[in-house]
């Protein structure tokens, strides 16, 4: 699993803002982490994204009474 080099390129300007997007792009879990290769030797490597085992906690999005109503 590989980013996309535009993908990589905003990835590498900004690491922490670009979760939901490198998430969505390849589709990873919400409950993993994860990380991407930004520097190696190798230049094939660059842009390589492992998914830890480790597993993070996710909140629930929270639900108002007025959500609850309109969905019964």
């Amino acid at each position: 699993m590989k980013l996309a080099e535009k993908l990589l390129e905003k990835y590498l300007e900004n690491p922490n803002g670009m979760d939901e997007e490198v998430r969505e792009a390849l589709d990873l879990p919400d409950n993993k982490y994860y990380s991407v290769v930004t520097w190696s030797i190798n230049k094939e490597a660059i842009g390589k994204v492992y998914i830890s085992k480790a597993e993070r906690v996710v909140k629930n999005k929270k639900v108002s009474k007025s959500d609850q109503k309109s969905n019964a």
